[in-house]
């Protein structure tokens, strides 16, 4: 008795090809899990970030709170693996020209003059607020109170997108 299969080549292909398709929709749903992951910690930061009262000639009010980023990076090497960070960003820093009050020497005894470049929206100063510094800022720890309650959020919202975008691939 001897049997005859047929069509082993075609089945080979279609698999490949319906694997091909699998690990493109996995890293769409990893990106995806990943950026609804940060969300919740962005969120989570926005609201304990500290605002000043109000806006000063050097700074905006808010600033800390308008400039949180997110950045995304899947594995280049075809692991379904990825990263993302959270992060303050100088992105949308503007530059205002305020007069000098007075004109002063630089050590080399140059006379400086004229307008000073101020950035209003750079957020450069989070670390001092957060972890605060020597000569009078206190410490907010903003950062650390947002890890706590955001990580288990997290880590939950990332598993069920990411358990969900895969459903829907599979099925």
């Amino acid at each position: 008795m001897s049997v005859k299969i047929t069509g082993l080549k075609e089945l080979q292909q279609a698999l490949k090809k319906k694997e091909k398709e699998i690990q493109s929709k996995a890293k769409k749903a990893i990106r995806k899990s990943l950026n609804a992951g940060a969300k919740e910690v962005k969120d989570t930061l926005k609201s304990v970030v500290p605002v000043m009262k109000s806006s000063t000639n050097f700074r905006q009010k808010g600033v800390l709170r308008k400039n949180i980023r997110q950045k995304t990076r899947l594995s280049k090497n075809g692991e379904p693996a990825g990263k993302t960070t959270v992060f303050f960003s100088d992105k949308n820093k503007s530059i205002a020209l305020k007069d000098r009050e007075r004109n002063r020497f630089t050590q080399s005894g140059k006379l400086l003059t004229g307008p000073v470049k101020i950035y209003l929206n750079d957020p450069y100063f989070w670390h001092m607020v957060d972890r605060g510094t020597v000569n009078g800022v206190k410490a907010q720890h903003f950062m650390k109170k947002a890890e706590q309650v955001a990580k288990d959020r997290a880590l939950r919202t990332v598993k069920s997108t990411f358990e969900k975008e895969m459903k829907d691939v599979i099925k």
